[in-house]
């Protein structure tokens, strides 16, 4: 089995100063095995959402968020620019 995991990070505006949060192992263990938000802004310019995929995807387009893709066991190909 392959297990792909994905943060989406959605930025909505310039930050305003550093912001520094913690999230314990068995609270984002949790989420990625839900596919769940991991974080949801409380009110920031930020949210992060633990996404699991174990399967062919389809493409996405984000104009305002950005991606950071974490392999935990597997392989994986990734294409980025079209």
């Amino acid at each position: 089995m392959r297990a792909v995991l994905a943060l989406l990070v959605a930025a909505t505006s310039p930050s305003l100063g550093a912001d520094v949060r913690y999230f314990p192992a068995e609270k984002v263990s949790a989420a990625f095995a839900k596919g769940a938000v991991l974080f949801d802004g409380e009110g920031r310019n930020y949210m992060v959402h633990a996404s699991r995929r174990e399967a062919a995807g389809q493409a996405e387009v984000h104009v305002k968020d950005a991606d950071i893709i974490y392999v935990l066991e597997g392989s994986t190909t990734f294409v980025t620019g079209g």
